[in-house]
């Protein structure tokens, strides 16, 4: 899937739809468009938090609009409660207006969960024949329905430019073959218990890699580096760049990825990588520096179509061993745990950034580890130590001893907490 990060989506031929989990998941539509028995049909009554309910919790009545405020309030209380404990949680309600929409957003971006908006298209007729043959609760009426459609195509317009990380639009037509998987995020791995050796910042210094590989005890066994007592690597990212092999590094990993003797986190210097390679043009790729302009000539059809295999693939972060460990490139605090947004996605990567520069042109960045106080130990790398040597402090490890500048290249092996580190032949990138 060609995506920075995991999002809903359906099938290519649109009978599944695939939502990670957690997700805040806003149907949308008019009265009689199918959403409340879509939601019935495929999520636990739980996970429905219904604004037609709230109305007859709060007065008997679920079409009684002078309740409706109240009604929402209640929604958006009780969804927020639903994330502060990582449930995926569906909102319905018509969310034809767009302040519906902004609140929900707000309540899903404090949380930190992706958003997904499914819009259910049914053809206003239908929709107006099964309000017309409801019950409980009773039918709204044609002219309802008619204001409601002209707030449909409003909302066709506008929800796009809203923030949602996904949206969906479903065919009534197609409602009753839908298949719906709400699945944990692949990042989540609880049962890839090792033991581990995780591996820093690397940045092209393949010769290095492979020394490092060397004092683990890593055999090339068919061209692909295997441990004799079943060890594994993990890569906390940065792959590429600045040093002087990243196609060698990117073909290294590759192998040991795909023969399953190595995991591998995305860095920031992948993702310009990946970015460049798609031809992204956003501001995360638009890095004109000496570097990257020399590695251009190193795209050819083969390591474009690895770099996409490998780093489009690569998750921003992973929870191993039964949740005991996480391996991340810049960082994750830990509400952030089991959840991946936009938000998130970019913590992993560039780390907590205050979006000023530094002297030398590079971001100002908080010490999130400084305060980490969390359970899982974390693994990262990013930001350069000045120690030479990796320290544990509140229960994380940075294992980026600034290799490319004339550091080194550090592994710590997992659970054992001892480290394993190589010098490098050379200062291959300057600071200045």
């Amino acid at each position: 899937m060609d995506l920075d990060y995991e999002q809903a989506h359906l099938t290519p031929d649109r009978s599944r739809l695939v939502i990670p989990r957690p997700t805040l998941i806003v149907l949308c539509g008019i009265s009689g468009s199918g959403k409340s028995s879509f939601a019935t049909e495929h999520f636990p009554l739980t996970w429905v938090v219904s604004s037609d309910a709230l109305r007859g919790v709060i007065t008997d009545d679920q079409r009684n609009q002078e309740s409706s405020k109240d009604a929402f309030e209640l929604m958006y209380s009780i969804i927020e409660r639903r994330m502060r404990f990582g449930r995926t949680t569906v909102a319905d309600s018509t969310a034809l207006n767009d302040y519906v929409r902004k609140n929900l957003l707000e309540v899903a971006h404090k949380q930190d969960f992706q958003t997904l908006l499914l819009v259910f298209d049914t053809p206003r007729k239908l929709c107006i024949e099964r309000d017309a043959a409801r019950v409980e609760p009773p039918p709204v009426g044609p002219a309802v329905i008619g204001m409601q459609y002209e707030k449909y195509l409003e909302m066709l317009q506008a929800a796009p430019l809203e923030g949602f990380d996904q949206i969906i639009t479903l065919r009534h037509t197609e409602l009753s073959n839908l298949k719906v998987e709400v699945a944990p995020l692949s990042l989540e791995r609880p049962h890839e218990q090792g033991p581990f050796d995780l591996i820093g910042d690397i940045h092209g210094c393949s010769a290095e890699l492979v020394e490092l590989l060397g004092k683990l005890e890593y055999q090339e066994i068919a061209g692909v580096y295997r441990h004799p007592a079943g060890r594994r690597v993990v890569f906390l990212g940065d792959l590429f760049n600045r040093g002087p092999d990243s196609p060698g590094v990117l073909r290294l990993v590759d192998k040991m990825v795909q023969a399953g003797t190595a995991l591998y986190v995305r860095g920031n210097h992948c993702h310009y990588i990946l970015g460049n390679v798609r031809n992204y043009a956003g501001k995360k790729y638009q890095r004109p520096r000496k570097w990257l302009q020399e590695l251009n000539p190193t795209y050819d059809a083969e390591f474009r179509a690895t770099v996409l295999r490998v780093v489009g693939s690569a998750p921003a972060y992973m929870t191993l061993d039964e949740g005991k460990l996480i391996a991340v490139h810049a960082g994750l605090e830990q509400h952030m745990f089991g959840r991946l947004s936009r938000r998130i996605f970019d913590f992993c990567l560039y780390g907590d950034e205050t979006g000023e520069l530094n002297e030398k042109g590079y971001p100002k960045r908080r010490n999130w580890a400084a305060t980490y106080r969390g359970k899982p130990f974390i693994a990262y790398g990013h930001t350069p130590t000045t120690n030479l040597e990796p320290e544990i402090r509140n229960n994380t490890v940075n294992l980026d001893q600034g290799c490319v500048y004339g550091g080194r290249l550090s592994a710590m092996r997992y659970p054992e907490m001892e480290f394993v580190q190589v010098q490098p032949a050379r200062v291959y990138f300057s600071k200045e």
